[in-house]
């Protein structure tokens, strides 16, 4: 009957929900993610300011929870505690993530890492910026659940999706990144040259390959609906495996990239330089 979106950003994952329960509740801490989620309120969607630890919703009243790749930006003991406590006996607690980048063209892969690298550099050279966050390991969030000894059953299910993709929607990904959103909001001029650069390299890409690629799933409220057949409270981490065509597995075998990385590297001494990274990140 009534289902909670854990961080839910604009609240395009809340959305999914609309019309699949009797109630849906997006909470974010962000007056600015509020400020666009609110727009896509109705009688069944609703959003609220509130933390992962402290939700305001009473006890034993949520039927399932569910976090979408925001699960990093939380505190998993007090998070978990609070889940527990608003969780039903039969209710479900899901934390649902993808990999990044969209597995679709390895040169797009790289300029997406590219990016984010520097994003990372960044985040380590100025304390005004990483003092305004704190990220927890993902590869933790099933061990986290475990631990806590609050649910029945846990475990981590994958699965794969395909979608089709464009140059604004693939940009939009990127862009939608916490970590890259913290920088243009407080120092955009450390990376908008990087992001230029980004930029520029996926419409290059994009306009000799027209290729289906993927950026997203949405059949994961069917993966959370399905396991409520589960009749104990149980915790779940979702980890979405992103793949594309047949042609697209192939070119991302490891055999496939390897060659290619190193045949696009060898032209130039700036690729030598750079070779032992792309096939680290291989």
């Amino acid at each position: 009957n009534l289902v909670l979106d854990l961080g839910c950003g604009t609240g395009l994952s809340t959305l999914v929900w609309d019309n699949k329960c009797s109630k849906i509740i997006g909470i974010d801490p962000s007056d600015d993610m509020l400020s666009v989620a609110k727009m896509k309120s109705n009688n069944n969607v609703s959003f609220i300011k509130a933390y992962s630890d402290n939700t305001g919703l009473p006890d034993n009243s949520v039927d399932v929870v569910f976090c979408s790749q925001a699960f990093h930006w939380m505190n998993p003991a007090d998070t978990l505690a609070e889940v527990n406590r608003i969780l039903k006996d039969d209710g479900i607690f899901a934390v649902i993530d993808c990999d990044w980048p969209p597995v679709c063209n390895v040169d797009a892969e790289i300029a997406y890492m590219n990016l984010f690298n520097k994003v990372r550099v960044i985040e380590e050279e100025h304390n005004e910026i990483c003092k305004t966050f704190h990220r927890w390991d993902k590869n933790n969030h099933l061990k986290n659940m475990i631990e806590s000894n609050y649910f029945r059953y846990c475990r981590e299910i994958v699965f794969d999706n395909c979608e089709d993709c464009n140059v604004e929607r693939f940009l939009a990904l990127a862009q939608s990144q916490g970590s890259l959103q913290t920088i243009l909001k407080l120092a955009h001029e450390l990376i908008e040259k990087d992001y230029l650069t980004f930029q520029k390299a996926i419409y290059k890409i994009y306009e000799k390959d027209t290729t289906k690629i993927i950026a997203w799933d949405n059949t994961t409220n069917n993966t959370i609906r399905n396991c409520n057949m589960l009749i104990a409270k149980i915790g779940i981490n979702i980890n979405q495996q992103i793949i594309n065509t047949a042609k697209s597995r192939i070119h991302n075998q490891l055999s496939y990239k390897l060659g290619q990385a190193m045949i696009a590297n060898s032209k130039s001494i700036w690729g030598y330089i750079r070779m032992p990274y792309v096939l680290s990140y291989i």
